[in-house]
């Protein structure tokens, strides 16, 4: 079920924004770094390997980004760098890359929605963490480190695909 042709209008701050959905679906660069691009709102089914489903933002890269790399912005330069769980300056991750991102260039991430990638076997149901291994990746292990963070940004919805909405709450091992 989509929301195609529709306008969706929501209350934000006692405002009502309208959002034309069919003119917002997909990539939208609107030019503004804090600009919400919307994309394809219909969640309903399961995205194709490297589809994606859901709220996007265009922002600049601060290093070279791979898709599906979890991130966080800088709060020096605002640009977006990877996550990882075992330094706690790289934290919160809150988007997620959904295209190869060159270092200073503009991108497209996943705010909250879905994706699918056949390169992924991720156990259904369980929840996707913040990896304290690799740099922008995910783990569905908690980091036992002390010192380390954990931080929801998920869960499999099956073995290729996730449903991805970052929780902002963080927790150190102690």
């Amino acid at each position: 079920m989509g929301f195609s042709n529709k306008k969706l209008t929501t209350t934000l701050l006692e405002e009502v924004l309208e959002f034309d959905m069919a003119a917002h679906k997909g990539r939208h660069a609107t030019g503004g770094a804090d600009a919400l691009a919307l994309a394809d709102m219909s969640l309903a089914e399961t995205p194709a390997d490297g589809a994606w489903a859901g709220i996007t933002v265009t922002l600049t890269a601060g290093e070279a980004l791979s898709k599906y790399d979890v991130c966080y912005r800088d709060a020096t330069t605002q640009k977006m760098k990877k996550a990882q769980a075992n330094a706690a300056g790289t934290m919160p991750g809150l988007f997620m890359a959904l295209e190869e991102i060159a270092q200073d260039a503009p991108g497209l991430f996943l705010m909250v929605g879905r994706t699918a990638s056949s390169g992924w076997a991720w156990t259904i149901g369980d929840e996707l963490l913040v990896s304290d291994d690799v740099a922008g990746g995910m783990t569905q292990t908690l980091p036992a480190d002390t010192g380390d963070q954990v931080q929801r940004v998920g869960v499999a919805e099956s073995a290729t695909a996730i449903y991805f909405k970052p929780d902002v709450t963080v927790v150190e091992v102690a």
